[in-house]
């Protein structure tokens, strides 16, 4: 998503006064509500964290290393992250098989510079894990102003539109209970609307 070109969509909601990166309005596969839940969750919700921690600091790594990469201000989306992809979860077992696994991904060696069994810096770690926590814990209210962006969007649309598809509404419905573990369960639906009498 371009926050630039695509959102907000509708004409009723207002522009954001502060100018947020392209990842906020990534929806987030994180409902922090589950998290306590079980052993399991917490366990699954460590691992999310320290994923994502760990990215940021291989980033912060490369960076240094190597000056060629294009630079997306703030978001983490280089080209070098992107070609880093998605990586099993045994990759983040130790940080040293995490910068072996990650460094013949990414065709740079960035292991021997680091004999630490441990990532670098934990101040910033535990800073990078309150803004992802708190990025999450916010998250929602993001998402909901997206999704009710689309529907007013499509409203207006439909309320344009001659023929066919002439009194329909549109509606945002969650497809399934968020305490079953995903937080996209919202579909937009366009349907006939009520008859008015």
């Amino acid at each position: 998503m371009d926050p630039h070109l695509d959102f907000p969509l509708s004409q009723n909601t207002p522009k954001l006064s502060v100018p947020m990166p392209a990842s906020a309005f990534q929806m987030a596969a994180q409902i922090p509500d589950t998290w306590l839940v079980s052993p399991d969750r917490l366990a699954s919700t460590a691992l999310a964290v320290r994923k994502v921690v760990w990215r940021a600091l291989l980033g912060r790594i490369y960076a240094s290393q190597v000056k060629d990469d294009i630079d997306v201000t703030g978001t983490g989306s280089t080209p070098t992250m992107r070609r880093l992809g998605r990586l099993h979860d045994s990759a983040y077992s130790s940080w040293p098989t995490f910068l072996e696994i990650a460094s013949q991904r990414i065709g740079v060696d960035l292991s021997s510079n680091s004999e630490d069994p441990e990532p670098p810096n934990p101040t910033l770690q535990c800073h990078l894990s309150s803004l992802h926590i708190l990025r999450c814990l916010i998250g929602p209210v993001v998402e909901s102003y997206i999704i009710l962006d689309r529907v007013d969007w499509l409203k207006e649309e439909l309320a344009a539109t001659e023929g066919s598809m002439k009194g329909y509404d549109a509606q945002a419905v969650n497809l399934f209970d968020q305490k079953t573990g995903s937080g996209r369960n919202v579909a937009l639906v366009v349907r006939p609307g009520e008859a008015k009498t």
